[in-house]
């Protein structure tokens, strides 16, 4: 059986996500399948952590483990992610703003560490954001 969710964990609520046509996540047969989450937060979709990589990062990763527990999972479940980092200096290189956060990440995942990808992009939802992170975890026993 399908579910998707979008429950209320301090992110967005979920008239936003739904008025924009996605929820938070969807689970089935075991799976767990996380929308990008961006550094936002409230109805106004306010930016935490503006012009910071690090605090971007922390609050995106606070609310991937809201939403995986409310799912039945965890960090240390987590299959799958693709990290999107805007490239702000225009260089084309991301390289240097994930091994920046490469420590948080590791940290997060409890030394269970899943596949990755990183994608650098010339934006996201808004300018000020640096970083999205969508996740595929496994559901927990």
């Amino acid at each position: 059986m399908i579910n998707r969710a979008t429950p209320e964990v301090g992110y967005q609520p979920p008239e936003n996500t739904i008025a924009l046509g996605f929820h938070a996540y969807t689970e089935n047969d075991g799976l767990v399948f996380l929308s990008g989450v961006a550094p936002f937060h409230g109805p106004e979709a306010t930016i935490v952590g503006e012009g910071d990589l690090k605090a971007q990062t922390s609050y995106v990763l606070e609310i991937i483990e809201k939403l995986l527990i409310e799912a039945g999972s965890s960090p240390s479940h987590i299959l799958d992610w693709i990290v999107y980092l805007k490239d702000f200096d225009g260089t084309g290189e991301v390289a240097s703003k994930f091994i920046e956060i490469a420590p948080q990440l590791t940290a997060f995942t409890g030394g269970e560490y899943p596949c990755a990808t990183a994608v650098g992009v010339p934006c996201l939802f808004t300018k000020e954001q640096y970083i999205e992170i969508q996740v595929t975890a496994r559901k927990a026993a």
